[in-house]
């Protein structure tokens, strides 16, 4: 209990990112899983049907600096729109975008929101190939 307040004090405190604590939760933790799983159901997909709802009820969205949702990451939750990609590393670089729980992203080729964009993106493996938009983004708005 005292770890899973610690983590949230950090994550409230910190700048987005991923946090999957899924794969190390303690005994407590794993008994909640057997708890909520059906008489059949395994651990594992306990564990399943616990990141799905998860997902579902915290939008977010990845970034990716290769096509295939591949290469380094970044991920953003609600509520952070980022108007200039540079202090992430992340200016002119994305080359695909994955949301989850209902979220979505317009992508900017100026920073402070400004300039051409895109329509809302939920999933685009090749942002090239699809919109003509890679490596252009410099600025992003996050919506649900």
């Amino acid at each position: 209990m005292l770890a899973l307040l610690t983590l949230l004090a950090l994550v409230a405190c910190a700048p987005p990112a991923v946090v999957d604590t899924a794969d190390t939760a303690d005994t407590a933790d794993t008994a909640a899983l057997w708890e909520d799983a059906a008489p059949n159901e395994s651990l594992s997909a306990a564990r399943g049907a616990r990141r799905a709802m998860s997902a579902a009820a915290d939008p977010r969205c990845t970034f990716y600096l290769d096509t295939g949702f591949t290469g380094a990451s970044y991920t953003t939750w609600s509520g952070y729109d980022l108007n200039d990609l540079s202090s992430l590393g992340l200016n002119d670089n994305i080359r695909s975008v994955r949301c989850t729980g209902g979220g979505a992203v317009r992508l900017y080729d100026g920073r402070h929101f400004t300039g051409a964009t895109t329509d809302w993106i939920v999933r685009d493996r090749d942002l090239a190939s699809s919109r003509g938009f890679a490596d252009r983004a410099s600025s992003v708005v996050f919506g649900w």
